[in-house]
């Protein structure tokens, strides 16, 4: 499918990448940008940088980088061509496209029938749930005590007690069984006939984060039935349960103004607490809680409630979770219900503010498990508190904040009638690499100095942790070409002034990377469009590039905001000054490159006298290039 360049360009100005950002990770404004907690990769300090007025993102952690297209593409790993789609889509733009011959039919993504697929099933499910044919199924509903208006936000639906119903149905609006295979919806028999995966049930539709159906839950509703209460959609083109959160498309603003999310074991636990007011409420899709689905939430909050079942399993996989939630730095608390009740029995029989006490009363994850092992009485002998104590010092040292660990430490001692310097010892041993442990036990004058010793450094920008850690252009690319390249990509002015002036072109650049993104950057600025709009599509620009280019549009040639603090005159550059000082620059390096290889030669030929003289007059002409770029330089000084 071929999109023009310019409604291309269109649908990603009418896109606000603040917004469509804002919906996967939270973003605090911080000048004219704002940050967050790179949704790319695990940290603890917001290193990821949005800014509105280039329609780009960038994170100084991890080095990823882009405009709206690409943040989609790396986030949900999607086509170009089906991100331009749902961008489209969402600001109410029809995409002018060439009509598709019958190879570029059968060339259509099987991932993308399958996403239509299983929208085209949840309509038709749900349709079937207020039809006739689903009044027993609605009734169910009612009595499990869900409105209509709950009902209707999670797309619950019917499928019909037939064979073939939902095969069928599709088959009529064009969709092929390859497709529906895909999708999850049908099983083949070994005689190669299909039937409908799910029968008679009622249905739950699965959404990714963007809204997407994926896949679905099926419930029983009868008591005696033989097979199991719950089935759900196969793994998939489009469904990795280890990778969803049932609810998390409908909880997920939510979840973001609250700060924290409440994780259930199942669907009706969760559409039960949203239908109560609790619409942070999201469930981990019928498996053990996942490393996949944490980092996915961590977009959201890092801090989570878990309410588990208490029976064996629940506790049992709530352990598990708890230990994987640790190490990816959650903020993790338990809420405790009575004996035999789930969050959907509990709030339906006693009520939100009844909930909402629980969640308030929730304790710590470390808590929890203490708790465990004394009504399991671990603590009846020596020998059995401290394989218990070396547990909870193992959880403890999965804790990457130092304040938390010494606050947590300070507690289990308290509680345990320990020395701290025992627990410290034993948190040391599971983690031998973490920092801080032992903080405590230096002096307040050692503390002091240190932080006195860190306060002396030169200002820098804002923010201070981002550009520490700030990824750079890969070193294959000189610095004058970079600085070329920067002043070319946010000056259009600058960009002319090299070109009509001093003539540098696409050869200018010695690199092949180089000379790629000025030949774009050209492109771009000569059709008239924005620099940004290079990002995302790789018929431009390879990923690499694309990296390039954010960086130098991220980057500022303006001093530090910290030196308005001191009552000093800084001089605004010069381009006309600059760039004769760069391109000196890239005219040496080209010479000294020719004289490495030419000396490459003479080793291999000392008798052949025309590689002496060659060798001769390039080093005169870097000397005299050297010479040149010295009485810039001092000529700078001097004003």
């Amino acid at each position: 499918m071929y999109i023009p360049e310019h409604q291309i360009e269109d649908i990603r100005l009418r896109s606000d990448i603040v917004e469509i950002i804002g919906e996967h990770v939270r973003l605090s404004p911080r000048g004219k940008n704002y940050i967050g907690l790179c949704p790319f990769h695990s940290e603890k300090t917001p290193s990821f940088n949005v800014n509105p007025g280039l329609g780009i993102y960038k994170c100084f952690g991890c080095g990823k980088s882009g405009n709206v297209f690409r943040f989609l593409m790396d986030l949900e790993h999607e086509s170009f061509p089906e991100v331009v789609r749902q961008l489209a889509a969402r600001a109410g733009i029809v995409i002018e496209q060439e009509e598709q011959t019958d190879d570029e039919r059968q060339k259509q993504s099987r991932h993308d029938a399958a996403h239509r697929a299983l929208a085209a099933a949840c309509e038709y499910y749900h349709g079937l749930l207020f039809s006739p044919t689903g009044e027993r199924a609605l009734r169910y509903v009612h009595q499990r005590g869900f409105d209509d208006a709950v009902v209707t936000s999670f797309e619950l639906g019917y499928s019909a007690d037939e064979w073939h119903a939902l095969h069928s149905e599709l088959l009529r609006k064009g969709y092929s069984e390859q497709c529906l295979e895909d999708a999850g919806l049908i099983i083949s028999r070994d005689d190669g006939t299909r039937y409908d995966r799910f029968r008679g049930r009622l249905m739950f539709p699965i959404h990714d984060a963007l809204g997407r159906i994926v896949g679905f839950g099926a419930r029983t509703m009868e008591k005696s039935h033989d097979g199991a209460k719950y089935i759900n959609s196969p793994q998939s083109l489009v469904y990795d349960k280890s990778r969803v959160l049932y609810g998390l498309f409908q909880a997920k603003s939510a979840i973001r103004q609250l700060d924290m999310a409440i994780l259930t074991e199942g669907y009706a636990d969760t559409i039960s607490l949203h239908q109560f007011g609790f619409t942070n409420a999201i469930a981990s899709s019928g498996t053990a809680l996942t490393s996949e689905q944490l980092s996915l939430l961590s977009r959201y909050t890092k801090n989570l409630c878990l309410i588990y079942d208490g029976d064996e399993a629940g506790i049992s996989a709530m352990m598990r979770g708890g230990e994987i939630a640790l190490s990816a730095g959650f903020d993790l608390r338990i809420v405790s219900l009575p004996p035999g009740e789930d969050p959907d029995t509990f709030v339906h029989s006693h009520g939100a503010s009844a909930f909402a006490s629980a969640v308030r009363e929730a304790g710590s994850f470390i808590d929890f498990v203490a708790q465990r092992f004394v009504s399991q009485g671990m603590f009846g002998s020596s020998k059995s508190s401290a394989e218990a104590i070396r547990e909870l010092t193992r959880l403890v040292a999965l804790i990457d904040d130092t304040l938390q660990r010494e606050f947590l430490i300070r507690h289990l001692a308290q509680h345990f009638s320990l020395r701290e310097e025992l627990l410290y010892a034993e948190v040391q041993k599971w983690h031998p690499n973490q920092q801080g442990l032992s903080s405590r036990r230096s002096t307040s004058s050692d503390r002091y100095a240190a932080s006195a010793r860190s306060s002396v450094s030169a200002p820098i920008s804002e923010p201070d942790a981002a550009e520490n850690r700030q990824k750079s252009v890969p070193v294959h690319m000189l610095a004058e070409e970079k600085a070329l390249l920067r002043w070319a990509i946010k000056d259009q002015s600058a960009l002319g002034v090299m070109v009509q002036e001093f003539g540098v072109n696409e050869q200018t650049f010695p690199t092949p990377m180089a000379q790629h993104v000025f030949k774009a950057v050209e492109h771009a600025v000569h059709n008239g469009v924005e620099i940004a709009s290079l990002l995302g599509n790789e018929e431009h620009l390879s990923a690499e590039e694309q990296d390039v280019v954010t960086e130098l549009l991220f980057s500022d040639e303006q001093p530090s905001q910290n030196w308005s603090k001191f009552d000093v005159t800084i001089n605004e550059i010069d381009i006309t000054l600059l760039i004769p000082n760069l391109l000196l620059g890239l005219e040496l390096e080209a010479v000294q490159r020719e004289i490495k290889d030419l000396l490459t030669q003479i080793r291999e030929h000392h008798d052949d006298e025309s590689l002496l003289v060659r060798f001769h007059q390039l080093s005169k002409q870097r000397t005299e290039l050297e010479q040149k770029l010295r009485d810039i330089r001092t000529d700078e000084e001097e004003e």
